[in-house]
């Protein structure tokens, strides 16, 4: 008989929902048995219906697909989980690698059990806290610190020595300043005091002590007990992942080399050496090329092991060679396209290890993620083909990314005609453009392609006109039923914040007035190419009181954060309203995942939309801000 993992709920049980969707068998196999799973789900989803088990382990986590059949009634399926699993999370997703059912943003939580099918194995609730604190983005979840603070106390609780374990403690410091739990602090507080003053306290003793005062935010102890370890321990643990620290902070290509030769000459014998180099090599590598040295990048870009990771680096290279826009001035064509091509070769490589090696992402997600860069690099190379003169092949190239990316970015699609003109001719560009004006699509340049070959083909000039304002017309109208699909109703965490001008600004001042947050960092290209949108947009609403735009600066690296802010504000000549969340409060509060991230909130102080990223796009970026700010203004206080 097959064995099966024994589901643990007695612990739990306020966290799972009468009737869920998702259900496993009990059984009392440990770790390394197989899990059958259940889902009552729709029969009516167009494609596969897939499960994830994000499996949490005393080391890296990994992440499993389970393939669910549809018994016409429900769905089955089964996962075999690895022999060091703690605990799992289980989300059921489309073939697309849409949600389908979450648990709610809390997935369905599996826990590993003893022989006695009924007691956790040590580490396995406090690793489940870890889905729900850094893992979310892979697991399939809400972040929820409330939920992971809960649930390393009920680890502390059943296994009181876990408490002083690194995988642990510095996690719980860190959420208990962020859900701003004094009692847990101090809690924290105390077992980090007590590893620093054990008798005969090692040297990992008294980082973690280190590591838990920095997550609670205590610089000043935590640079005491730092400055105490590189006294005692001038060559070690800290005093490495220090220096590669500095490799980073480093600006000057000539001196992160000179980390890197003291890096390797001082650590030659550590086993993480290697990998640290090889994470050192990739940074070098980008530099030297970007400098031209191509000696020096083949010499460093040889040391690189992982195929995405080489893909990665050479196609940022290719792309920056390529001038990054069909206006941009090109350096060393013939190079950049070699560079490009393999970075595309590249990848097809890593689609045929896929599932090889364990990883935080399912196999069907990393497919999916790879064909999403293959997308994406095959821009880069159809614009080097272009700059080539090798139209037809650039065509090619250019509809794999657009395709792949549904026609979904302004500046692929902008590629796409111009190229579809030059190697088609004007006749098969005008129908696609027409096509991308009437579904709301089209960038100002795309418009004025369309204007100038319909000019030249079609019509008069105010026939045209007429027509474009046509297109224009629907094209608003859909567009508007599209946003107000969107709309939602959330709380809007209150915040005070200082901008550039050193005044304070707080949300619930402005009640009142619609406020549009956005969120964003000097170092994010998707943000600042979305600026001159944004500021076209705070343009339009520049003498409507009742609108007001925040930008909200986060998650810099820089150490003058309001001056590098500032700097690139004003040479950029933006009008921005900018705010300084220095210590990443802000953006947490709002749950953001990824930047640009932007909020509307209405007159009453409720979030009414939430849109992530920027899609190349400033014409659909104006008008989506323009219908969401319009739909969220008629609430009023």
């Amino acid at each position: 008989m097959r064995s099966l993992l024994y589901l643990f709920v007695a612990l739990f049980v306020s966290h799972w929902a009468f009737g869920q969707n998702v259900t496993f068998v009990p059984a009392t196999a440990p770790a390394g048995g197989t899990v059958a799973v259940h889902y009552e789900g729709a029969p009516d989803v167009e494609g596969a219906v897939l499960g994830q088990a994000f499996v949490l382990t005393g080391d890296e986590p990994q992440a499993l697909d389970i393939n669910l059949r549809y018994t016409g009634s429900a769905y089955e399926g089964e996962f075999t989980l690895p022999a060091n699993a703690k605990a799992a999370v289980v989300t059921v997703t489309d073939e697309k690698g849409e949600n389908l059912d979450n648990n709610d943003g809390k997935g369905y939580s599996l826990l590993v059990c003893q022989t006695d099918g009924k007691t956790p194995v040590a580490g396995a609730v406090g690793s489940l806290a870890k889905a729900y604190y850094q893992y979310t983005y892979y697991a399939g979840v809400d972040r929820n610190f409330d939920l992971a603070m809960e649930y390393l106390q009920q680890e502390f609780k059943q296994n009181p020595a876990s408490k002083t374990d690194g995988n642990f403690l510095t996690d719980y410091a860190n959420l208990a300043s962020r859900t701003k739990n004094e009692t847990a602090q101090a809690d924290a507080r105390s077992v980090a005091e007590s590893l620093a003053r054990k008798k005969n306290a090692t040297e990992e003793d008294q980082l973690l002590a280190y590591y838990v005062l920095r997550a609670l935010r205590d610089t000043e102890e935590a640079e005491k007990q730092a400055t105490m370890i590189r006294k005692e321990y001038p060559k070690g643990i800290l005093v490495r992942d220090q220096l590669a620290g500095r490799f980073y902070s480093e600006r000057e290509l000539e001196k992160k080399i000179d980390i890197y030769r003291e890096y390797e000459k001082k650590y030659a014998k550590d086993a993480k050496t290697p990998e640290v180099l090889e994470d050192f090599a990739a940074t070098l590598a980008v530099l030297q090329g970007g400098q031209g040295n191509w000696q020096e990048f083949d010499r460093y870009f040889a040391m690189l092991k992982d195929p995405q990771g080489k893909a990665g680096t050479l196609n940022n290279l290719a792309w920056t060679m390529s001038g990054e826009s069909l206006e941009g001035e090109a350096t060393d064509l013939e190079r950049a396209a070699k560079m490009s091509k393999q970075s595309l070769d590249l990848l097809e490589k890593a689609r045929q290890d896929v599932g090889k090696e364990p990883s935080v992402l399912s196999p069907s997600r990393e497919r999916r993620d790879l064909q999403d860069s293959y997308g994406m690099y095959s821009d880069t190379y159809a614009l080097l083909l272009y700059k080539l003169g090798k139209k037809e092949e650039a065509l090619r190239y250019q509809t794999i990314s657009c395709e792949q990316n549904q026609f979904g970015d302004g500046d692929m699609n902008q590629r796409y005609a111009v190229y579809l003109e030059e190697a088609k001719g004007m006749d098969a560009a005008e129908p696609f453009l027409a096509g991308m004006i009437r579904d709301g699509k089209a960038t100002s340049k795309m418009k004025e392609q369309h204007r100038r070959i319909f000019l030249a083909t079609k019509s008069l000039e105010a026939a045209y006109d007429d027509y474009l304002v046509e297109l224009e017309r629907s094209a608003k109208e859909r567009f508007r039923e599209e946003v107000a699909e969107k709309m939602i109703d959330l709380e809007a965490p209150n915040f005070s914040l200082v901008n550039l001008e050193g005044k304070t600004v707080q949300l619930s001042d402005l009640q009142g007035k619609t406020v549009v947050l956005d969120f964003w960092a000097t170092w994010c290209g998707p943000c600042k190419a979305s600026f001159p949108g944004m500021q076209r947009a705070v343009n339009n609403f520049h003498d409507d009181d009742k609108v007001v735009f925040l930008f909200i600066d986060t998650w810099e690296n820089a150490g003058d954060k309001e001056k590098n802010a500032s700097d690139f504000i004003t040479k950029m000549e933006y009008t921005f309203n900018v705010l300084m969340d220095n210590d990443n409060k802000v953006v947490a509060d709002y749950k953001v995942e990824g930047i640009p991230t932007k909020f509307v909130i209405d007159p009453t102080g409720r979030i009414r939309f939430k849109s992530v990223g920027f899609s190349g796009n400033d014409e659909e970026l104006v008008t989506e801000l323009e219908t969401m700010i319009e739909l969220a203004g008629k609430v009023r206080t």
